[in-house]
């Protein structure tokens, strides 16, 4: 709805109060000035004392609040669930796999350094998945900025 949809409906409130109440207060001797200001100030406590009780009471916010700040997408460094969980079960394994095969079929030629950048890459790779998953943050390093 937002702020302006708020405002509205505080003024509507306000102009409803002072037709249903605004003769009984007058006809106990309010000045009609007085009546608004009383009325409005009323409308106001009762709207963010609602909006007070459903946000720390009730946490009616909660669930939105945090798929708001879990899906923002410039908290790039932080890892969603479900990448955190792929890497944990899926790319982690995969990737000590591929190494454990590459080490086994390329032992000879990783000794004479035709395959030893990739070994040191994978390794790289690895380590820093580990490391995300324990941290549950993926650093950025300044040449893998995306966006």
């Amino acid at each position: 709805m937002g702020i302006i949809g708020t405002i509205f409906t505080t003024l509507t409130f306000i102009g409803v109060y002072f037709v249903v109440f605004g003769p009984a207060l007058i006809g106990l001797g309010m000045p009609s000035w007085a009546v608004g200001w009383f009325l409005a100030g009323l409308t106001l406590t009762v709207v963010l004392g609602f909006g007070l009780y459903l946000d720390k009471a009730a946490k009616f916010w909660m669930a939105q609040a945090t798929i708001a700040t879990s899906r923002n997408q410039y908290l790039v460094g932080d890892l969603y669930q479900k990448e955190l969980l792929k890497s944990k079960y899926v790319d982690l394994p995969m990737q000590k796999a591929i190494l454990y095969l590459l080490l086994k079929s390329a032992g000879a030629q990783v000794e004479a350094g035709k395959a030893g950048e990739l070994v040191d890459k994978l390794v790289a790779g690895i380590l820093k998945n580990e490391e995300s998953i324990k941290t549950r943050k993926w650093p950025i390093e300044s040449d893998e900025k995306v966006y």
